[in-house]
């Protein structure tokens, strides 16, 4: 098995709770990346003040009104909240909506 494989497993199968770790660490190492990484991007999160905020709140407001929103599922999963999308694709031609 080659890597894309491995990693399309753990990202088709990642899991929540204690296990995330773990399955990330491995995700990290298959891909070359430091360990660390995730705690750097936690400190970083955590290191954000309002005037920081501030500073982005235009570029965040762009993004929460033109930001692209998706998601993949069953039809009817979708359907739930077909009202927040423009478009839904079918993607396997079952013309399932």
């Amino acid at each position: 098995m080659d890597l894309k494989n491995i990693r399309m497993i753990f990202w088709e199968w990642k899991p929540k709770g204690i296990l995330a770790g773990a399955i990330d660490a491995a995700d990290k190492a298959l891909m070359g990346l430091p360990q660390d990484e995730t705690l750097t991007w936690m400190r970083q999160i955590k290191g954000c003040t309002p005037e920081i905020l501030k500073e982005w709140a235009e570029m965040l407001q762009i993004l929460a009104d033109e930001g692209t929103v998706f998601t993949a599922g069953s039809a009817s999963t979708i359907k739930v909240e077909e009202g927040r999308y423009d478009r839904i694709l079918d993607t396997f031609g079952t013309g399932d909506r």
